[in-house]
């Protein structure tokens, strides 16, 4: 959290750094704010400014638009320069900027909008998902990617990108089944736009997040970044397979050969969690055997 003071209107107040420390009324309207900006229906600044306002529980009344307009105009520059610079500071976890591009920064790990209606998503982290909807999930996911691509409709693009999130949200948090994404997908559309692209950005995240961080899984701290090495070289490109449900089938297939949780259909009902836990172990246990055939030799 920042601290903010402003003396001419008596503030001081805390004001939220991080997706995390927001309402979640705020996380919305900040998504809305960010997306605005990308899709270049908002000025950066302008959104900057009104969200910091937002976040900063800044209320403009009658009496300080009253006193703006009799005020001169060096006082109003000097007053907007300052809400300028102060939004800028205290926005700027919202947006990054990746290939020259920005980007909406929404770097958690925690499910802001775990339910719509009778919908009940994962929890932080993915957690409580088995390793076939997070697979089929990926599935849908590069799919949609694909789409966007291809630049089809708007309208396939949407249905698409439901039906990743009908992948994930069920009701009650059923038993996955392939089966039922259409189904499902149908209630997914009604979701705003706002929701759809922040399950997106934070599934996305989370995946990132098991590559490149250490996770506490049934007590123990285990790394994957192993697992998922960096392309070496400053110019050298990531693969674009990287991630993508392709990597995650063969995963599958080979956990399934290994036998540990039975078939391919065992094995997709073992929770996610369960599955990292073992690539971590299988990891080390060729590091081990590695190690002592360096030694023999």
């Amino acid at each position: 959290m920042n601290t903010i003071e402003i003396e001419d209107k008596g503030i001081f107040r805390e004001v939220p750094d991080h997706w995390d420390h927001l309402h979640p009324n705020d996380v919305d309207f900040v998504l809305k704010m960010a997306m605005s900006v990308i899709d270049g229906h908002l000025d950066e600044l302008e959104a900057r400014i009104r969200i910091f306002y937002r976040i900063a529980g800044i209320k403009r009344n009658w009496k300080s638009i009253a006193l703006e307009r009799i005020m001169s105009n060096e006082w109003l520059l000097e007053k907007n320069a300052n809400i300028y610079a102060l939004s800028e500071e205290l926005t700027s976890w919202v947006f990054d900027i990746e290939n020259d591009q920005l980007q909406i920064n929404y770097n958690t790990v925690m499910n802001h909008f775990p339910t719509f209606g009778k919908l009940t998503g994962p929890g932080h982290m993915i957690a409580n998902c088995s390793f076939g909807e997070f697979r089929a999930a990926l599935e849908e996911l590069d799919e949609y990617f694909a789409l966007r691509k291809a630049e089809v409709s708007i309208k396939e693009q949407d249905y698409q990108l439901s039906r990743f999130i009908a992948c994930l949200y069920r009701k009650n948090r059923k038993e996955f089944n392939r089966e039922d994404i259409d189904q499902d997908a149908r209630i997914c559309q009604k979701m705003s736009a706002v929701q759809k692209i922040a399950i997106l950005l934070w599934f996305t995240y989370c995946i990132k997040y098991f590559q490149e961080n250490e996770l506490i899984i049934s007590g123990r701290t285990i790394s994957l970044r192993p697992l998922f090495p960096k392309p070496k070289g400053k110019n050298k490109p990531k693969r674009d397979d990287e991630g993508s449900a392709a990597v995650w089938s063969s995963i599958l297939f080979q956990i399934a050969k290994d036998g540990v949780f039975g078939k391919v259909d065992h094995t997709d009902k073992v929770g996610l969690y369960d599955v990292l836990l073992y690539m971590y172990e299988q990891y080390r246990e060729n590091r081990r055997i590695k190690m002592q055939n360096k030694k023999k030799s």
